[in-house]
């Protein structure tokens, strides 16, 4: 007891929050990893009330917190920070209530992690919504304050699991409500996420067996983070611009897809609901002003987050595009957000958006890096060569702050050379 309220102290000492008073249940050796001799849970309360149980989650063999004061909802200290040296790895051998013996699986290891990181996605989206949410915010600036949320919520489980775990935590946290897609405009750039999650992220019959496959278990195919072929979903549940194997032979699919599996995508619904997961963010303080805070999130955020990751570690560009292609989650908007982002990002002096923009930018900079960028698209299907197309457009103007000068680039006898056929422009 006393050291699980010592660890609360040390999670909470950053800022004044709602005392929670930690009890503590010892039972029986339960680690498989001689983490430590007994099995504790925390349970947290306020004023005698237990405190959400999402609020203390079990990773790598530490307990960890996503606090909240009664009167921001600002989150004290995030789920990644479960790392921390200061966290005593015998103060929990639960993860959102589920016992350390039931974890042996390291797939299911990883739906509590990413259950972990969807709920804070959707925490720090909501608490910071004053920030982003008024429409009268500039897209490139809301953006930016966009994927500087994510900045708080995706580093750690990406290092840790890859990129496709960072995207399904990022996709099912997304605020969009559905209504941003429009009956009446056949555009492919159109946003509809219920199609997207139903024909892209989990095209499966999520029904009990013997219908559907709702019932899978955990790891029954391998690692969860590494995602299943989406050949196995039959064609008509499958996006039709991103088939895997379309039957027309002049139209390239894309066989080699992963997305999150049947049983992922059915214990993510029954501990979540369908996505996306979202919290109310409560009343809008900015009086005469509160109606203009209707300002959504897409997934663009998303896309930018990942150039900004990328400029800072150094991440390899082809490996980076590779993984947007063999996890697609949208119709374009991770493609979309990463080129206009990266390429936006060259013109700056220092990679980042810390940096100084400078005075002026060369052509070959900003054009060989959207054929770098664009080069495994033209061998894939259609839409994925004019979502990297689309990508571009944006990218230029981003880049160069000169119409002129970004249309002039997306025709070029380089691009044109480039292209497969040497037909296709940007």
């Amino acid at each position: 007891m006393v050291e699980c309220r010592r660890w609360l102290r040390r999670a909470t000492r950053a800022r004044r929050t709602t005392r929670c008073r930690l009890s503590m249940d010892r039972r029986p050796k339960c680690s498989e990893r001689g983490e430590t001799s007994e099995e504790f849970t925390c349970n947290a309360r306020v004023g005698g009330k237990i405190c959400d149980r999402d609020l203390l989650f079990f990773k790598w063999g530490r307990c960890s917190l996503s606090f909240y004061t009664q009167t921001n909802q600002t989150p004290a200290r995030s789920w990644r920070a479960a790392r921390s040296s200061e966290a005593d790895p015998s103060l929990a051998c639960h993860a959102l209530g589920r016992p350390w013996s039931r974890m042996g699986n390291p797939s299911e290891q990883f739906a509590e992690v990413l259950e972990a990181c969807i709920r804070t996605g959707a925490e720090y989206a909501a608490a910071t919504l004053p920030q982003w949410g008024k429409s009268c915010t500039a897209p490139t600036a809301k953006i930016d304050l966009q994927a500087a949320v994510l900045e708080n919520v995706l580093p750690s489980i990406y290092q840790e699991y890859g990129y496709p775990a960072a995207l399904w935590c990022a996709f099912y946290s997304v605020r969009m409500t559905g209504a941003e897609y429009d009956p009446n405009d056949d555009q492919p750039n159109n946003p509809n996420y219920p199609n997207w999650y139903g024909t892209l992220l989990c095209p499966w019959d999520l029904s009990p067996a013997p219908v559907g496959c709702g019932e899978e278990a955990l790891g029954l195919h391998g690692n969860e983070w590494e995602g299943v072929p989406v050949q196995w979903a039959i064609p008509a549940r499958q996006n039709p611009q991103y088939l895997t194997d379309p039957t027309d032979i002049y139209v390239t699919g894309e066989p080699d897809r992963r997305t999150m599996s049947c049983g992922l995508c059915s214990h993510l619904r029954e501990r979540l609901g369908s996505p996306p997961y979202t919290i109310d963010p409560g009343p809008i303080d900015d009086p005469g002003d509160e109606r203009l805070y209707t300002a959504n999130w897409d997934f663009h955020p998303f896309g930018a987050w990942l150039a900004n990751d990328a400029a800072r570690r150094g991440v390899n560009v082809e490996q980076l595009v590779q993984n947007i292609h063999k996890f697609k989650a949208s119709n374009g908007e991770e493609m979309h957000g990463y080129l206009w982002q990266s390429l936006r990002l060259l013109a700056y002096d220092t990679g980042t958006l810390e940096g100084q923009r400078k005075d002026w930018v060369d052509d070959n900079t900003g054009q060989e890096h959207a054929m770098r960028v664009c080069s495994a698209a033209w061998y894939k299907a259609p839409q994925t060569r004019d979502d990297c197309a689309h990508a571009s457009g944006h990218g230029f103007f981003y880049y160069y702050l000169d119409v002129g000068r970004a249309v002039s680039a997306c025709w070029t006898d380089r691009i044109v050379a480039h292209t497969v056929c040497h037909t296709v422009s940007f």
